[in-house]
């Protein structure tokens, strides 16, 4: 039995990194070769989700939760759902950079127009997951642990898109630079193309 703990432990933990070195890649991915340029956007995502992973572990403490098989799909599951909403303001602060203003006022003009998107996001993601809780018999059990899982860590990190991410963004974001030689061509004649 304890070998199919162990051995399920390191499935989880292997899980866990793939998807935050997934995140990681995607958003690295999208932002200029400059990597002044690229840690930063990038922390400011990845801060995302280790503060909310330990929230909810946190609010399970407090709940009495166990650490079972559902607690921790939903925590892997959280990992994808927590970074969207940090992605979200850290490109809409890039993109008012790169027409021009300061960090700080891009990041005031990009929470001005995300701030109410951000929030129903959170609100449609919790209507999914909330009624889980209230399922009744052995299934709403099951499902229990797993809803309110989740649903704490989207709530947190909502809270971190509304306060934290914009904060970073203003403290950490430097303005892009273009790609440059063949990729930046490439680039160019794409955004041209599509635009």
């Amino acid at each position: 039995m304890r070998k199919i703990l162990v051995a399920g432990n390191w499935k989880l933990n292997k899980t866990t990194d793939e998807a935050v070195a997934l995140a990681t890649e995607i958003k690295a991915g999208a932002d200029a070769p400059n990597v002044d340029v690229l840690v930063s956007p990038v922390f400011t995502v990845l801060a995302a989700v280790p503060l909310s992973l330990v929230g909810a572990a946190f609010l399970m403490l407090l709940m009495g939760f166990s650490v079972n098989l559902l607690t921790l799909l939903a925590m892997v599951l959280a990992i994808g759902l927590v970074v969207d909403d940090a992605i979200i303001v850290v490109e809409n602060t890039q993109r008012h950079m790169a027409d021009g203003l300061s960090p700080k006022d891009a990041t005031r003009k990009a929470m001005g127009e995300i701030s109410g998107a951000i929030v129903a996001t959170t609100l449609v993601l919790l209507a999914v997951f909330v009624p889980l809780a209230f399922v009744p018999g052995l299934t709403g059990e099951l499902f229990r642990q797993f809803s309110v899982t989740i649903s704490i860590a989207v709530a947190i990190s909502s809270v971190n898109a509304l306060t934290l991410s914009p904060a970073l963004c203003s403290l950490l974001l430097k303005k892009p630079t273009p790609y440059k030689g063949l990729l930046g061509k490439f680039f160019a004649g794409f955004n041209k193309w599509m635009g």
